[in-house]
């Protein structure tokens, strides 16, 4: 549900989507520098695989864990939701 909007470069995106999902933060930012590494620098500046990995991990849990609260706060506007008893 968080789309990159055409004026955001990666490190922008980062930051919009560890507002959202603050735990995240600084693996969407490692994300974002690790791309621009990748298609800017160097060939032999590559990232770490396996880390760039475990970040990728971190962020899609972090991300459904946001959905997650978003889908279940609106059930209160709907006039349902959890019941406090």
């Amino acid at each position: 549900g968080m789309r990159r909007r055409g004026w955001q470069t990666a490190i922008e995106y980062a930051m919009s989507v560890g507002d959202r999902a603050p735990g995240v933060a600084e693996s969407a930012l490692y994300i974002a520098m690790a791309f621009e590494r990748d298609r800017y620098a160097h060939p032999d500046d590559r990232p770490d695989a396996e880390n760039l990995n475990r970040h990728w991990h971190r962020v899609l849990r972090g991300m459904i864990g946001y959905r997650v609260r978003v889908i279940g706060s609106a059930g209160p506007e709907l006039g349902e939701g959890r019941s406090s008893a």
